[in-house]
Formats: structure tokens, C-alpha cells, sequence
């Protein structure tokens, strides 16, 4: 009993010297602090389950209702988003207290930094990046059910959309604190291999075949009503920029620069191609999205060995060029 008491006393004690204001930041960050190590416990599944959620919005758009389907994707992208700030937030709390580096920092870790932060802190840091990239893909959707296009020339559809997309992929990269070298566009180095000339040529000539190959699956409509000069060279540009490029920067530039960080290289070409696989669905197809897969499989390859995005690039923009131009055009 006299133990009991002086226990009692002195936790008494313990609670009269300490204020009470104290006591419930003490009790608020003790809550913090068990939410995060449950995130950090459980970080690596969430990104499985906002994979399987964006397949379902597209699921929604394509065979359901495209309200539905716009709302859900509306809803991931602030879940994504607010992921991203709690990543940021427990990237702030391992940081060590004197260093003066900013969350928009290049993507290897300063050298200061590598000494002062904990895995945890460094698994926060590229959280934030992976989650950064990954709103990208909701975006895209929101973007291309958003904005009205009924009476647009057809060749337009990529156009309109594609301008904010892409100054919204430049502002991610920004905020990730990638360089161009992070996301594969650096100038290219002729000694190499695979960014040479020729390695590239062959590469961006894999549009031609590929593009056919799709056209026999898809059979779409072209976004050209013929074969002229000017609506071929107006129309190919649109494709190349805002399909080709827009696309392999945001998945195998920005998209698999971080998640090669967060999942690690090998699961990341995996998970990078199913989301960029999945964002097909609406094409009603699932031939096309098995399709689509192996082409992204190969891609984001190409893009790993190369360090280059620069013919994939080419080669995305031919194979929607084949797609929806010639294709259609010569073998419609």
C-alpha cells in the first residue's frame, strides 16, 4: 500500500509541476507520432491500393458513369495529395534540427543529409516524391473529362488538355526537386550506349510497327478527315508533344524517377506500367490494356538502360501518329 501511495504521489507531483497545456502537446504528439510509425509500418501497401483505386475510377468512366468516375477521381487526387503533405511533414520531423535543406531538394540526398537523416526520414522524403508523381494520373482523367471540347477538330482533344497537363508535370518535377538529368532529359552522351544516334533511331522506329499494332486492336476513328500536308504535320506535332512527350515525362520521367526511390527499380517499372496500363481503360478494351502494359514494360526499360526519354518519346508520338492518322487513313 505505502508503494501504491508514493507512486500515486509522485505521478501527483508529476502532474502539478507539469503545466497543463504541456501535458497536451505531450499527449498530441505521443498520437502523431503512434499515426505515423503505423504509416511508416504500412506505407509500402498504399500505393497497391491507390493503384487498384484509380483502376476502379476508370472502370467507373468506361462501363458505369463518367460523373461517378470524375468523382472519384477527384477524391483520389486529394488523397494523394494529402498523402503527400504528410509525407512532407514527416520528412520535416526527422530532419535534423541544424540542417537548412528544403523538401524541393535534388534528388540524391545532400551529403550533410545522409549522415543526419534516418531511414525513416529518408523513406518520408521520397514518400513525398512518389505521392507528387502519383497525382499525375488522376489529373490526367480530371483534365480530359473537365474541360469542354464539343465542337474541337478532333486533333485538338490532345491539345487543349495537354497544355495545363504538361505545365502541371513541370510544377510536380519542381516541387519533387528533380533535375533534368532525375527525369531523363539531359542532353545525351554519343559514347553512351544507348544514346548514341543510331541506339535512338532504332528506338523511336519501334512507333512504326507498334502503332499499327494497336490501330488493329482499337480501330479508332482518325483525327484527321485526309491526307493533307498541313493536317498530317499539324496534327502529328499535337501528337508528338502532347501524347509523346507529355506522357514519358509524366510516367517514365517524373512517375518512375520517384517511385524507383520509393518501391525500388524493379518493382517501379512494374508499378509505373500498370498505372499508365490501367489509365487505358476507357478505350473499352482489355486486349488494349494488356497491350498497352507490354509497351509500357518496354518503355520504362529502354528508359532505365538509357537514362534518355528522348526516343521514347519519338516512338510514343509515331505510334499515336500511326494510330490515329495512318492507320486509320490506309487501313480503315
Amino acid at each position: 500500500m505505502l508503494k501504491m501511495s508514493k507512486t500515486y504521489d509522485d505521478y501527483q507531483n508529476q502532474d502539478l509541476i507539469l503545466p497543463s497545456e504541456n501535458r497536451e502537446q505531450d499527449i498530441e504528439s505521443a498520437e502523431n507520432k503512434d499515426s505515423l510509425s503505423v504509416l511508416q509500418r504500412y506505407g509500402f501497401i498504399i500505393p497497391w491500393i491507390f493503384l487498384f483505386a484509380i483502376a476502379a475510377a476508370e472502370l467507373a468512366v468506361g462501363y458505369w458513369s463518367i460523373s461517378v468516375g470524375m468523382a472519384l477521381h477527384v477524391t483520389l487526387l486529394i488523397a494523394i495529395l494529402i498523402m503527400a503533405i504528410i509525407s512532407r511533414y514527416r520528412w520535416e520531423l526527422k530532419r535534423s534540427a541544424g540542417s537548412s535543406a528544403e523538401v524541393g531538394m535534388p534528388a540524391q540526398l545532400e551529403p550533410d543529409l545522409k549522415d543526419q537523416a534516418s531511414v525513416g526520414g529518408k523513406t518520408a522524403f521520397y514518400g513525398y516524391r512518389f505521392y507528387i508523381g502519383l497525382s499525375l494520373a488522376p489529373l490526367i482523367r480530371i483534365l480530359s473529362l473537365s474541360i469542354p471540347l464539343k465542337g474541337v477538330a478532333p486533333q485538338y482533344f490532345y491539345l487543349i488538355p495537354g497544355i495545363p497537363l504538361l505545365a502541371a508535370i513541370f510544377m510536380a518535377a519542381k516541387m519533387a526537386g528533380f533535375r533534368r538529368s532525375d527525369i531523363y532529359l539531359a542532353r545525351g552522351n554519343p559514347k553512351k550506349p544507348g544514346q548514341n544516334w543510331k541506339a535512338q533511331l532504332a528506338i523511336v522506329l519501334l512507333g512504326i510497327p507498334l502503332g499499327f499494332m494497336e490501330y488493329s486492336i482499337l480501330r479508332p476513328d482518325p483525327i484527321v478527315s485526309q491526307l493533307t500536308p498541313g493536317a498530317v504535320l499539324t496534327a502529328s506535332i499535337i501528337l508528338i508533344i502532347f501524347t509523346g512527350f507529355t506522357e514519358e515525362l509524366t510516367f517514365r520521367g517524373v512517375m518512375k524517377r520517384a517511385t524507383d526511390d520509393f518501391l525500388g527499380e524493379r518493382i517501379s517499372v512494374i508499378y509505373v506500367s500498370l498505372v499508365f496500363a490501367v489509365l487505358h481503360i476507357t478505350h473499352l478494351s482489355v486486349l488494349d490494356v494488356v497491350f498497352v502494359f507490354g509497351i509500357a514494360l518496354l518503355f520504362s526499360s529502354i528508359v532505365h538502360r538509357t537514362e534518355s526519354l528522348y526516343g521514347v518519346t519519338l516512338a510514343h508520338g509515331l505510334t499515336n501518329i500511326n494510330l490515329f492518322i495512318f492507320g486509320p487513313l490506309l487501313l480503315g
